[in-house]
């Protein structure tokens, strides 16, 4: 076992807890009937027709805004300008339901295992910062445990490359001692390889979909689990 002690930056969303499997279709399908009240033209297509269709679309997207643009695309006759806005703004915007996100196989029972170890947690989330904080609060996740929360709000961008250079700075660590886990290759991978720190993409949700190249990625893991032998080895 490891005596060094190391930084772990974890992502919250399709890492730590099932975001993809109950909180994106209610938020998709909320962007569905914004952009339906808004007088979405579809021909003969039923709305559950098209909100599998949506589904169906995200399961490739990298985003959510990706996801409404491809699908006007493809199912829109009208104004698909007005009605990405409509779309985009549902989406991103409180989710009109209640929801409790469960967390991923092993979330807690590691999360524990690290900081028992003594090494340094923080979660690092892109997002609204009212709703992360509420799939935090909801999930059961052990928040006790991480020395630092951080939400990224909108306004400033999907890179947490911004986020992870002083995290860097204020703990005085080799990025060697550093490990960012997370689902999405784009923002939580690359940002932190182009740092030099150690990467694990975690294949759920969204993230099962994206391809990269192998040099850009240390570790690629479909359970929290192996985070603990990536650590301590």
């Amino acid at each position: 076992m490891r005596n060094v002690k190391m930084l772990i930056i974890l992502d919250l969303d399709d890492t730590l807890i099932d975001t993809s499997g109950y909180y994106l279709p209610l938020k998709l399908r909320q962007a569905l009937d914004a952009m339906i009240n808004s007088g979405l033209e579809t021909g003969d297509k039923k709305e559950e027709q098209l909100f599998q269709a949506l589904l169906q679309i995200d399961t490739s997207s990298p985003n959510g805004r990706e996801t409404i643009k491809s699908f006007l695309t493809q199912y829109s006759a009208g104004n698909n300008s007005r009605l990405f806005e409509v779309g985009e703004e549902a989406y991103y915007g409180p989710c009109a339901d209640e929801f409790k996100i469960p967390l991923l196989d092993h979330t807690n029972e590691v999360i524990s295992y690290l900081k028992q170890n003594g090494h340094i947690l923080v979660l690092v989330t892109y997002g609204m910062k009212s709703e992360q904080h509420k799939k935090i609060l909801t999930s059961g996740i052990r928040k006790e445990l991480f020395d630092q929360i951080i939400i990224v709000d909108f306004t400033e961008g999907y890179d947490k490359g911004h986020v992870y250079k002083k995290l860097l700075m204020e703990y005085g660590l080799s990025e060697k001692e550093i490990v960012v886990c997370g689902d999405k290759y784009s923002s939580d991978i690359l940002p932190a390889k182009k740092l030099g720190l150690k990467t694990v993409h975690f294949r759920h949700g969204r993230g099962k979909n994206h391809r990269y190249n192998p040099n850009e990625v240390d570790y690629s893991i479909e359970n929290i689990i192996k985070l603990k032998e990536i650590v301590e080895n």
